[in-house]
């Protein structure tokens, strides 16, 4: 069962028709057509089956283990950067929480620690009919009505990107006069962020979340040739912090590649999981 169920997703049902319309066209010496779609069907095998994409995502987030949120420094606010979620009119409080929700649930964990007396939250734009809305404003209903988190709570104006999000908390700090803060993102997504906030002039502990790789159950290694869905979004997430990083490095908004966050990088995911 374990080989076949990736054929009822679109990308192995997509691979079987290939294979199948190979072996249809070998069968007629339509042997150009039928290498081709053999050569598409082992590249959507090595990119969609095996474990490429688990391990170059992997190498963004380890860096960014932390084994305790206890051991953080208590600074001035906690910078929770956007893309947690989006407006949604029919769900609980107005909002739907997205695959990156780890963000404000570890952006409140360290208010209740007391690790920081403000929380300052980003996000891009969001629409709610014709209406355009800060979506980070959503999350007010929910913090009142369950009474979190403890502090003082700032919304950032909508920003575009991270380089946006590290002026605009640039800014805000200027007026404030705060000097320390706690960065909270995605652990693939914090090593450009991070590079982006200390090029701003910002001094900031990365606290990673939202791991795809590193310390996770992982699914079975290998489930035969048929490509599936996962090492494809693990994959494209890693291909976007790359050439995000080029970007951003031909833009003048980064300077150094090398993570400060953390602890010492683990040999490998069992070690990172004790």
């Amino acid at each position: 069962m374990r080989m076949i169920s990736p054929l009822a997703e679109p990308l192995g049902l997509l691979w079987l028709l290939m294979c199948l319309l190979a072996i249809f066209l070998l069968l007629k010496r339509h042997l150009a057509g039928a290498l081709v779609l053999t050569i598409c069907a082992v590249a959507f095998s090595i990119i969609g089956a095996s474990s490429l994409g688990e391990r170059l995502l992997g190498s963004l987030e380890r860096p960014y283990i932390r084994p305790s949120l206890n051991d953080l420094p208590v600074c001035d606010a906690v910078i929770m950067l956007g893309g947690v979620h989006r407006s949604s009119a029919y769900d609980a409080f107005g909002f739907d929480l997205g695959s990156g929700a780890d963000r404000i649930v570890t952006a409140v964990e360290l208010m209740r620690l007391r690790k920081a007396r403000v929380l300052v939250l980003s996000g891009g734009v969001s629409m709610v009919g014709n209406e355009r809305i800060n979506p980070t404003v959503l999350f007010q209903k929910w913090f009142t009505s369950w009474n979190i988190p403890a502090g003082q709570v700032i919304h950032l104006a909508p920003c575009r990107n991270t380089w946006e999000e590290a002026q605009a908390v640039k800014d805000l700090a200027r007026q404030q006069k705060w000097n320390r803060f706690l960065l909270v993102s995605s652990a693939y997504h914090l090593r450009r962020a991070e590079a982006v906030f200390k090029s701003s002039g910002l001094d900031v502990t990365s606290v990673g979340c939202d791991y795809q790789v590193i310390g996770t159950e992982k699914s079975a290694r290998f489930s035969g040739p048929v490509p599936r869905s996962s090492p494809i979004i693990q994959l494209e997430c890693y291909l976007h912090e790359e050439f995000g990083w080029w970007l951003y490095r031909a833009n003048g908004w980064v300077e150094d590649s090398t993570p400060t966050a953390g602890v010492k990088a683990p040999r490998n995911d069992k070690e990172a999981v004790k």
